[in-house]
């Protein structure tokens, strides 16, 4: 039996999740449900401030066990390639990747 952050995360996605389809850096595609958050993001360059859109993604490791650069996601007829390292949350239930429009 799943533990109840599992159970949160699954009923999580199935209300809020988007049907999209993943495909890894050798074709191969999967359905999966993604949660996109599109926000500004805030880095620096020296002293420069600098603030770009960005969007992010919500992935299950149970259904992408190891996402990667490169790897690209078709959400509601957009493609988009994910950038930079995908970070785990600590209870190792979600990827949360970077990605943009190609």
């Amino acid at each position: 039996m799943p533990d109840p952050f599992s159970r949160a995360v699954e009923r999580l996605f199935a209300r809020l999740g988007q049907r999209a389809v993943y495909t890894d850096a050798s074709g191969i595609e999967r359905p999966v449900r993604v949660i996109s958050r599109q926000s500004d993001v805030v880095g620096s360059f020296g002293d420069t401030r600098l603030v770009t859109a960005a969007v992010r993604f919500d992935l299950r490791v149970a259904e992408v066990a190891n996402p990667g650069e490169g790897d690209t996601l078709l959400v509601a007829g957009l493609a988009y390639r994910i950038q930079g390292a995908p970070l785990r949350d600590r209870d190792g239930l979600l990827w949360t990747v970077q990605a943009y429009s190609e």
